[in-house]
């Protein structure tokens, strides 16, 4: 809902250097936006290249209709776009600056999209969303999605904190035992 802390801007400008290169591709911008943005979009020569959607309860369907979700944000504690697209087998783009790009760049798995280091860097941002316009790439992305879905869902969550809490109520009661003290009287 914040496209300039979402980083709109460079995307925008990054979007103009793949659509420079002849590449055919569509963004699709989902969210709020201003004229300024539509503007700037007409100004940097890809106006036919840009969906701006809007605001919209019905992102399966944009999920379904794309191949990477790109999310260049500044500040994003966990993003649910890109969770949610994962969940899909659609690679992400995103930064450091994400705190789901851990599920993207996973050490221990192949990666499921990109991680770019700086939002602002247009160059790096068109370059990996590039990368990802080759078919077998974005399979290899997509095939390091297969169980994600599997190993977030609700259901994983609630037996993982259930545990949590039982491993946490073990480990105090087993503290109290150790902590007592034994009074006796020695008349």
């Amino acid at each position: 809902m914040n496209p300039l802390l979402k980083g709109l801007l460079p995307l925008l400008h990054a979007f103009a250097l793949v659509v420079a290169q002849e590449k055919p591709v569509t963004l699709l911008l989902a969210g709020k936006y201003k004229k300024s943005h539509l503007d700037l979009a007409q100004s940097l020569g890809i106006r036919e290249h840009v969906r701006f959607v809007g605001p919209t309860n019905d992102m399966v369907e944009l999920y379904a209709a794309s191949d990477v979700l790109v999310h260049p944000t500044f500040y994003d504690p966990s993003s649910k776009v890109v969770i949610e697209a994962l969940m899909m087998g659609i690679p992400a783009i995103s930064t450091s600056f994400n705190g789901a790009s851990d599920m993207i760049i996973d050490k221990n798995a192949s990666p499921r999209g990109r991680v770019i280091a700086d939002p602002a860097d247009v160059n790096a941002l068109a370059n990996v969303m590039i990368e990802l316009l080759d078919s077998d790439v974005r399979q290899a992305c997509s095939d390091a999605t297969v169980g994600l879905s599997e190993s977030l869902s609700m259901i994983r969550h609630v037996d993982q904190l259930e545990k949590l809490l039982e491993d946490v109520l073990t480990d105090v009661k087993s503290q109290r035992e150790d902590d007592a003290v034994v009074v006796s009287d020695s008349d």
